[in-house]
C-alpha cells in the first residue's frame, strides 16, 4: 500500500533524522561506524592498537539538509528561504532544518549563508586515502588500510574536494577499527585578487619616536585630534647584546630598572640615560616608539614619518577558488588611491573556505 507524504509526515522524518544526527554527533564519529570496503571482511590480525593520522580526506557525499543550532529570526529566515536551492525551513526545538535540493549544493549554499553570518553543519561521509600511516605513542609509524565514515560537519568543501584532519585512529592488524578525536586544519593560502575601494577613513601620519623622546604628552595629542585617533606604541625596555648571568640579574637591579631579564631590562618610563646603561650593561638596542595619529591635516610633530590612508575595500565572494566570509576590509596604503587597486591576502583556509584572514595589503 502505498504511503502519501503529507506535510506533517514530512516534518516527523526530518524530526527523526535530526535526532538520529545528534546522537550521533554526541558520540562522535565511532557512532556512526566505519563504512568502506577497508572495514569489511575478517581482521586477520587480532592486535589492536592506536595512534595519530593527520590526512588529506575527501568528501564523498553530503545529505540533503543543513542544520542551524537556535531558531532563525525574521530577516534571516527570509533570506534563507531566497537562497537558491533551499527547498523549506522547519523549526525543530532548539535547532533549524534547512532542506536543499541535493547534497551537491551543501557546500556553496552554505557558504552562501556563512557570508550572512549564519552558520550551518551537516552529515557528511568522508574517505581517508587507501594508504593511511599512523603514529603510535612510542612514535613509530604504522600502515593499514584506507576507510570512510559518516562525521558531522560544516561542509567548507564541495563532493569530492579536500579538508585536512587530525585524527586518533584505532586499528586492528592492518584494518581501521575505528575513528575518533576528528580536528579539522588549517592551512595558509595566499590570494590576490582587485578589491574596489568604498572609502577611506582619512590620512594617517605614523612616527617613528627615538627611545630618549619616548616621553610624550599623549593626553594633550588625544584631546587635540580626538579620542581613538591617537595610539601609541611605547618601547620603555633595552635588547642587551650579552646575555646576564641569575647572580648578574641580581646585582644589576638598578633602580632605574623595572623588570630585568637574561637579554632585556624594563626601565622606568622617565629613564632617558643611554650612556648609563652602556656604562652598568654595555653594548645595547634602544628600540624606537611608533605613534599614529589620525589627521585631516599634518600634525607636524617634528618627528620621522610617513603618510598612509585607511581604505574600507569590497571582498568579492570568492578568490583563487576558495569562498571568502567577509566582505569589507580595512587595508593601509599609500594616501590618494581610488577605484580598484591590487591587493594580496594571507589566509588561513579549510577546505575551499577561507576561514580566517591573517591581513591584505596592497601589492605590486
Amino acid at each position: 500500500m502505498a504511503i502519501k507524504i503529507t506535510d506533517e509526515n514530512k516534518k516527523l522524518i526530518i524530526q527523526g533524522i535530526v535526532v538520529l544526527i545528534c546522537l550521533g554527533f554526541m558520540l562522535e564519529s565511532f557512532a556512526f561506524g566505519n563504512r568502506g570496503g577497508g572495514q569489511q571482511g575478517p581482521v586477520q590480525d587480532s592486535g589492536q592498537y592506536s595512534g595519530v593520522a593527520e590526512l588529506n580526506m575527501t568528501v564523498a557525499d553530503y545529505r540533503p539538509y543543513l542544520y542551524v543550532d537556535g531558531t532563525l529570526n525574521a530577516s534571516a529566515r527570509a533570506m534563507v528561504a531566497g537562497t537558491e536551492g533551499v527547498d523549506e525551513i522547519i523549526e525543530d526545538g532548539d535547532r533549524t532544518v534547512i532542506s536543499i535540493s541535493g547534497g551537491r549544493m551543501a557546500h556553496d549554499i552554505y557558504a552562501k549563508l556563512r557570508r550572512q553570518g549564519i552558520n550551518t553543519y551537516t552529515l557528511s561521509t568522508i574517505s581517508t586515502p587507501s594508504y593511511v600511516e599512523i603514529t603510535l605513542l612510542n612514535g613509530s609509524t604504522r600502515g593499514v588500510g584506507g576507510t570512510r565514515f559518516d562525521y558531522m560537519m560544516e561542509p567548507v568543501a564541495a563532493i569530492g574536494g579536500k579538508v585536512r584532519m587530525r585524527m586518533v585512529v584505532q586499528a586492528a592488524g592492518d584494518r581501521v577499527a575505528g575513528i575518533g578525536n576528528i580536528v579539522p586544519i588549517m592551512e595558509p593560502v595566499e590570494l590576490g585578487f582587485n578589491a574596489t575601494i568604498l572609502e577611506s577613513s582619512g590620512r594617517m601620519f605614523r612616527y617613528t619616536i627615538p627611545w630618549g623622546e619616548r616621553a610624550l604628552d599623549i593626553a594633550n595629542l588625544t584631546s587635540r585630534f580626538g579620542e581613538g585617533n591617537v595610539e601609541y606604541s611605547r618601547k620603555d625596555y633595552v635588547f642587551l647584546q650579552e646575555a646576564l648571568t641569575p647572580q648578574e640579574m641580581i646585582a644589576k637591579k638598578y633602580d632605574y630598572v623595572e623588570t630585568i631579564s637574561e637579554m632585556s631590562i624594563m626601565v622606568k618610563p622617565e629613564f632617558v640615560d643611554r650612556e648609563r646603561v652602556g656604562l652598568d650593561f654595555g653594548d645595547a638596542v634602544f628600540p624606537d616608539s611608533t605613534l599614529t595619529i589620525r589627521a585631516e591635516e599634518d600634525p607636524g610633530l617634528g618627528f620621522g614619518h610617513v603618510e598612509k590612508s585607511s581604505y574600507v575595500v569590497a571582498v568579492p565572494e570568492r578568490a583563487g577558488g576558495y569562498y571568502l566570509f567577509v566582505d569589507r576590509y580595512e587595508i593601509e596604503h599609500s594616501a590618494g588611491e581610488e577605484g580598484e587597486i591590487p591587493v594580496l591576502m594571507n589566509a588561513s583556509a579549510l577546505g575551499g573556505c577561507v576561514m580566517e584572514i591573517r591581513g591584505m595589503a596592497v601589492s605590486g
